[in-house]
């Protein structure tokens, strides 16, 4: 007897797991991406139709005989999903550790950043502090050295008056022209940077003596003087003379000027006075000719070299002579 054949029935037929599920879960692309990465089977595939992967795993009544076996299969794909779930659970309480302790640390240097900065702006605002204090250190400093410039320059210039002043005492007694005649014009100078400080009782001694000094020297200067063109001996101390009466104030320059050129006209007064036979208009000629020889005379014996050329005597007499003869 022949037993009939059973009928294969596919798969698709046997209903699984009841009615379908008319909602399905929806993932976000992030998460599906993620689930894809950590799956390694075709069972994990979110878009997997589970109807249609039963009847391809068993497409005939026989093969139901595996069923034990794909249950075992997914049930040790499920375990090893749990336990990489169950790592990266780990992993992620780790990581989140981690990143709390990192996150800690990161608030730690900022406050010392902070602090830091703080620091460097309270620096910041010392040392502008510093440099104000500085500045103005540095300004009461120049201050200072100008007055202490100021002050070495006075007692410098105070030294070259009083040794000035003791010197041209021993000068006069001496008759030393030249060493007047080189001095006398610094210390002169010198006298005039005082004149703020005239008040001052040891100031106005020194302007005293020097003052006396001037008066006593131009007394016996112009006696020198004279006596010297008197005896015609005419040297190079006579120039220092002129050059004493050029720096002397007063009318010492003047006085001998006048002087020296009436001596040299003494004989045309004497000639040619109104009431002498030469003061006729007919003998204007003959005075002129006096006169050029006279002036001749003072060229050619070197009288005119013994006066500074400054004191233009040879114009000097010419004048007076004009102004006698008129």
């Amino acid at each position: 007897m022949t037993t009939p054949s059973m009928k294969e029935t596919p798969a698709d037929e046997v209903e699984v797991g009841g009615p379908k599920e008319e909602e399905e879960l929806k993932l976000s692309e992030t998460a599906e991406a993620a689930i894809k990465e950590m799956c390694h089977t075709e069972f994990c595939r979110p878009d997997q139709e589970l109807t249609a992967q039963i009847n391809e795993l068993f497409p005939t009544e026989q093969s139901l005989a595996q069923l034990d076996t794909v249950i075992a299969a997914v049930e040790a794909e499920i375990h090893d999903l749990d336990v990489e779930l169950a790592s990266l659970v780990e992993s992620h309480d780790e990581i989140g550790a981690q990143g709390e302790a990192a996150l800690q640390e990161a608030q730690k240097a900022m406050v010392e950043l902070e602090r830091r900065i703080d620091s460097i702006r309270g620096k910041t605002r010392s040392s502008d502090e510093i440099v104000r204090e500085m500045t103005r250190d540095i300004k009461q400093l120049d201050v200072a050295k100008r007055n202490l410039t100021s002050s070495i320059t006075t007692l410098h210039h105070l030294h070259i008056l009083l040794t000035g002043v003791d010197s041209l005492a021993v000068w006069v007694d001496q008759r030393d022209y030249a060493s007047i005649a080189r001095q006398l014009p610094a210390i002169l100078n010198v006298l005039q940077l005082f004149d703020d400080f005239q008040e001052v009782e040891q100031m106005a001694k020194i302007t005293n003596r020097l003052n006396k000094l001037k008066q006593s020297l131009t007394v016996q200067l112009a006696g020198d003087m004279k006596a010297v063109f008197q005896a015609g001996q005419l040297s190079e101390r006579v120039t220092d003379m002129c050059r004493v009466a050029a720096a002397l104030e007063g009318t010492v320059k003047a006085n001998f000027c006048k002087w020296f050129i009436d001596q040299q006209l003494a004989e045309y007064t004497v000639l040619y006075a109104e009431n002498e036979e030469g003061a006729w208009l007919d003998k204007i000629e003959e005075r002129y000719k006096w006169y050029v020889r006279k002036l001749t005379d003072f060229e050619r014996s070197g009288l005119a070299k013994v006066f500074p050329a400054d004191w233009d005597m040879g114009r000097l007499m010419t004048k007076e002579f004009c102004n006698v003869t008129k």
